[in-house]
């Protein structure tokens, strides 16, 4: 992030051991983050002996757990024991990744295409293999729009089908577009405040001015960072709402 807000985005080979075989920022990421969720692992069965001490992280676990459990039971209904395992790590998973981001000299694993789009893809053929699973050929049905006219039939039909692959899409640009364009404004953010503060301490003598230059970038920064911990939450909560309201679809 020295040069360009883009550069935080970028693969590059730390190194090469010959042929195809390349160790790159991503994969060292992603090392990181399956050992992070193995302890998280480890770290959630150890506390289940501890029946009667009190941590705020096993309290706010606990509580996130509750509310996506409930969160899940409203679209699911009676699944929602099937599907729910699923869908939390798979929140655990995005969230973790976006807050990874926020690090300073780190790797944005959600603000590329090919991440994002492989998590919409494997919810929306999931979804599709258990709809045929259930219906079998009636699935199809949800793509006819009942009690309309013929000259109509053919072309909704096109549309409702068009809809429907299109949700992967969907899913995939939402998560990867506000990763993106938050990371970046944080980063403009940075370089103002870098700006700001040589520009400062350059000035021939402090004074009233030059201390508000100062500070009123580093407050907004401060915000915009709280801000963009909650749209890490959020677009994580999004996506798997949006899974299990398609999810809900075929049931």
């Amino acid at each position: 992030m020295l040069f360009s807000p883009f550069e935080q985005f970028r693969l590059v080979a730390l190194e090469n051991l010959g042929g195809n075989l390349v160790i790159s920022n991503s994969l060292v990421n992603l090392i990181f983050v399956v050992f992070g969720f193995l302890g998280l692992g480890y770290l959630l069965l150890s506390m289940r002996k501890k029946k009667y001490e009190f941590s705020i992280f096993s309290w706010a676990m606990q509580q996130l757990y509750v509310f996506f459990y409930e969160v899940t039971a409203t679209y699911v209904g009676n699944h929602v024991n099937r599907f729910f395992p699923f869908m939390f790590y798979t929140f655990l998973f995005i969230f973790l990744n976006n807050l990874v981001g926020l690090l300073p000299y780190s790797f944005t694993v959600t603000s590329h295409f090919v991440v994002t789009f492989g998590l919409s893809f494997t919810m929306w053929f999931g979804i599709f293999l258990l709809g045929l699973a259930k219906w079998k050929l009636a699935y199809f049905s949800l793509f006819y729009p009942k009690g309309l006219a013929i000259p109509l039939l053919f072309l909704l039909c096109v549309l409702e089908c068009i809809s429907n692959i299109f949700r992967m899409f969907s899913l995939a640009l939402r998560l990867l577009a506000n990763m993106v364009a938050g990371h970046i404004l944080l980063d403009c953010m940075s370089f103002l405040i870098y700006k700001t503060f040589t520009t400062a301490i350059w000035f021939p003598s402090v004074s009233i001015l030059s201390i508000v230059m100062m500070i009123i970038p580093v407050v907004g920064f401060l915000g915009l960072l709280t801000f963009e911990v909650g749209v890490c939450f959020l677009q994580a909560y999004i996506f798997v709402v949006l899974s299990c309201i398609y999810l809900k679809e075929v049931l």
